[in-house]
């Protein structure tokens, strides 16, 4: 790989490191992060036009670097090698940072969240029927999770005629292992959601950091319209991070003692679903799930 930017970009690349999933290096001081993707070409210049609309309005997400021929990208046996320079460095994320996505346009095909949802669910439960006694702590617990998951979904129902007319911000597909400042500013992880989703993976963040900002939460909730408040409770009601970590056992790339932090804080959380459904009285559909009190 060396040798390949070597003669692509004229980068003379000493040492090239490995962490997240991603491979990059140094180059006075700058980090580079090395990009290999397998998909269509139009996607990158999506990404490059994107990531230049956003530098420009001072969101300093990583850019893309030329190649020698002046290209975005550069070939290599069936896939594409894309260089990034990293822009911004911050030591955690901000609800701030995450605002200055909202509704920036953009030719990313619509997040299907409820498909994603669906998808996720009917695949882990197929998963796990092969287990019996492995794993004691997911199988103890699944159940209740996917039942959450499963209230959210229905919740969500309720409002998928607005769905696809709300995608109109820049959303980060993130699991709980890659949400960190690097990953957000990662043209490659970016989708087109509805703001809401980005603002609930932010308020689980910092659950999982046992960090939560009650005023804050109070401010993210105040001017909501209905459909807001459904989409913003129906993300948080869906434990996407639970089932991060179970995919990540199954995979063998995490033990198995991460699940016990959500079964031992289960009933921590439902307070907080409980608390958001309180800053909500007057949505008949969130005041309709009684199970949380």
């Amino acid at each position: 790989m060396k040798n390949f930017i070597f003669i692509n970009y004229n980068i003379n690349v000493d040492k090239i490191y490995y962490k997240n999933k991603n491979y990059f290096f140094y180059i006075n001081n700058e980090k580079i992060i090395i990009i290999k993707y397998k998909g269509e070409e139009s996607y990158i210049k999506e990404l490059f036009e994107l990531t230049n609309n956003l530098y420009y309005k001072n969101i300093l997400v990583n850019t893309f670097i030329l190649n020698n021929d002046n290209n975005y990208f550069t070939k290599k046996d069936d896939f594409y090698i894309v260089l990034l320079k990293v822009n911004e460095y911050e030591n955690d994320i901000s609800l701030n940072k995450l605002l200055l996505f909202n509704n920036i346009s953009s030719n990313l095909k619509a997040f299907d969240l409820l498909k994603e949802w669906e998808n996720e669910i009917d695949i882990l439960e197929n998963e796990l029927i092969e287990y019996n006694k492995e794993y004691n702590d997911i199988l103890n617990s699944v159940d209740y999770f996917i039942g959450m998951g499963e209230n959210a979904i229905e919740l969500m129902y309720n409002y998928e005629n607005l769905i696809s007319n709300n995608n109109n911000s820049i959303g980060h597909k993130l699991t709980y292992k890659l949400f960190d400042e690097n990953s957000l500013n990662n043209p490659f992880l970016f989708i087109k959601a509805n703001r809401m989703y980005d603002i609930s993976n932010y308020i689980k963040y910092k659950f999982v950091l046992n960090d939560i900002d009650y005023n804050e939460l109070d401010r993210i909730f105040t001017n909501l319209t209905e459909y807001e408040e459904s989409y913003l409770f129906s993300c948080l009601m869906y434990p996407s991070v639970y089932f991060d970590i179970v995919k990540r056992v199954l995979l063998k790339e995490e033990n198995e003692d991460k699940i016990k932090y959500f079964v031992n804080n289960i009933k921590k959380y439902t307070q907080l679903l409980s608390y958001c459904q309180n800053l909500v009285k007057n949505n008949d559909n969130i005041r309709l799930i009684t199970w949380l009190k």
